[in-house]
């Protein structure tokens, strides 16, 4: 299951659809065979919600949806009733790469994936934050490409940073690291926060202090 801490903004504007009985819960999905079967994969183990990936997370060049296979997203929506859905994007995206070429494509990758979204109607795509060294400059090389994108898209998507396990030279572990990425970024609209549960590894640990809560605390809600 994916568990998430999302912005209070989407958690109202799905359930302001929905009976006060009916909350969100969902899993992973497979789209093997379409992207519309994800949504009867999750309706036939009672999901409300889901998570997919819009096409092979393994793959930098995806297409865009064909008429029909948008056509069949949105008619397997109203027959399941699942209309909270999240895009997670593909796990070779690295914002934060010290390699030209990797970064090129991460950039055209995600600007595709947000497309793709779009298409979709999917409103929310979840990122990983990215890996490169030194750290202070990985975080900055992320932020003005986040910026840079959201900027050229402009669609109704936002991307949700998810925080990570903090192997190797992988930034987003801790509320310090997330507090640093958001500082210059908050006031973008399309770029929010999604804790997962922590993941196991050697920095997994989302830091108690009472420093690290108020200013990451503080950069989301100002």
């Amino acid at each position: 299951m994916f568990l998430a801490i999302l912005s209070i903004k989407f958690i109202k504007k799905e359930r302001s659809a929905m009976p006060k009985s009916h909350y969100l819960l969902g899993a992973h999905m497979s789209i093997s065979g379409g992207a519309d079967k994800a949504l009867y994969r999750g309706a036939e183990i009672g999901c409300t919600a889901i998570q997919i990936f819009t096409g092979s997370n393994r793959q930098w060049n995806l297409k865009e949806f064909t008429p029909e296979e948008i056509s069949a997203f949105e008619r397997a929506q109203k027959e399941t009733g699942i209309t909270a859905v999240i895009a997670h994007a593909s796990y070779l995206i690295n914002l934060g790469s010290n390699s030209k070429d990797i970064l090129h494509k991460s950039t055209q990758a995600l600007e595709k994936e947000l497309f793709r979204c779009a298409q979709l109607g999917i409103t929310y795509l979840v990122l990983h934050p990215g890996s490169g060294s030194p750290e202070q400059e990985c975080i900055a090389q992320i932020e003005s490409k986040l910026a840079d994108i959201i900027e050229k898209t402009k669609l109704p998507v936002t991307i949700l940073i998810e925080n990570t396990a903090g192997q190797g030279s992988v930034v987003g572990y801790s509320l310090e690291q997330l507090a640093e990425l958001f500082k210059d970024l908050k006031k973008l609209e399309k770029l929010a926060s999604v804790l997962i549960r922590v993941m196991p590894g050697p920095q997994a640990t989302i830091s108690r202090t009472k420093t690290a809560t108020r200013s990451f605390g503080k950069i989301l809600i100002t």
